[in-house]
């Protein structure tokens, strides 16, 4: 800085630099402030020569900075520094999240923000996450596993750390499905009558296994992994029984039960007989003597006609 170029003479050859002819500086070296401010927030290292820091305040400053070598020559230099206000800016880009099932990894996501001379201290924080469900809050990543279904209200939130400090936030729904048996009654069954009946679920893309935890079938009934009722029923009667439809994927977490009544009436018997009714008989006896009194009525009346003439 303050070694001045001169010209090469003989009385000031051991002093110059035979390449450049510059005066050779005698080291050490003594840096100093020696008048004037910085900006609040920096400083000067002596030792470095080095401006550092994080500026606070805004303004135009001016300083000197003034160097000094083994044989007391010194050399000393006004700066300005101007410090303007930094445009920052920070906002949440993600406004979607993956829906999961209860009890499968969630699929990762990497929250999104955007901004403008953003630092490296931006900081993630989330609420309403439902349980299982974790947030990193350094690389903004979700993970883990829902064990609980249902819809959830998340309120996200960026924050840069840095100076001035920035903050964006923003909500967003988070849905998680669980399997739920759609089935609520079963139709009647009948001894030696064959059934064939589907058990529905839904809240999952991947079809339910189905068993039975609790009671009984009646005789002749099975129930398959896919959740259809089949068999020919063999004994009349109410039979009670729970089945569970679970996710192959998590069956200890997602699933549900229901307790059924299954009723199976007694075989239909045969038809009622028709009932033949034969015509009511009369008795001949009346008939075969009012037919005797009109002959002799008749045999009469042309008697009398006969003597008449």
């Amino acid at each position: 800085m303050f070694c001045r170029h001169a010209q090469p003479s003989g009385a000031l050859s051991e002093q110059l630099n035979p390449q450049t002819g510059t005066q050779v500086c005698a080291a050490p070296l003594t840096w100093s402030l020696t008048s004037g401010s910085l900006p609040p927030g920096l400083s000067f290292d002596p030792a470095l020569a080095r401006l550092s820091g994080v500026p606070s305040g805004l303004g135009d400053f001016a300083f000197t900075i003034t160097v000094t070598d083994a044989a007391a020559r010194n050399d000393s230099r006004v700066f300005s520094l101007r410090v303007a206000p930094v445009v920052r800016a920070l906002s949440i880009v993600t406004s979607i999240l993956p829906w999961v099932e209860v009890g499968l990894p969630y699929p990762q996501t990497l929250l999104e923000y955007s901004g403008q001379n953003t630092s490296a201290e931006v900081r993630w924080s989330a609420g309403g996450l439902p349980n299982g469900i974790v947030l990193d809050s350094r690389n903004g990543t979700l993970s883990g596993a829902a064990v609980e279904g249902g819809f959830f209200r998340v309120h996200l939130a960026v924050d840069d750390l840095g100076y001035p400090a920035l903050h964006d936030e923003r909500n967003l729904t988070l849905e998680v499905y669980r399997l739920s048996v759609n089935n609520t009654t079963l139709p009647h069954a009948r001894v030696g009558v064959a059934l064939v009946f589907a058990l529905e679920a839904v809240g999952s893309a991947t079809p339910a296994v189905w068993s039975i935890t609790d009671g009984a079938l009646p005789p002749g009934l099975r129930l398959d992994e896919n959740g259809t009722l089949r068999g020919t029923p063999t004994e009349p009667g109410s039979f009670q029984f729970t089945a569970r439809a679970a996710h192959p994927g998590a069956p200890t977490l997602n699933y549900e039960e229901r307790v059924f009544v299954l009723t199976v009436d007694p075989a239909q018997g045969p038809g009622p007989q028709a009932t033949i009714e034969e015509p009511a008989s009369f008795p001949l006896l009346p008939f075969f003597l009012l037919a005797v009194l009109a002959a002799g009525a008749l045999w009469f009346l042309l008697w009398r006609r006969r003597r008449s003439a």
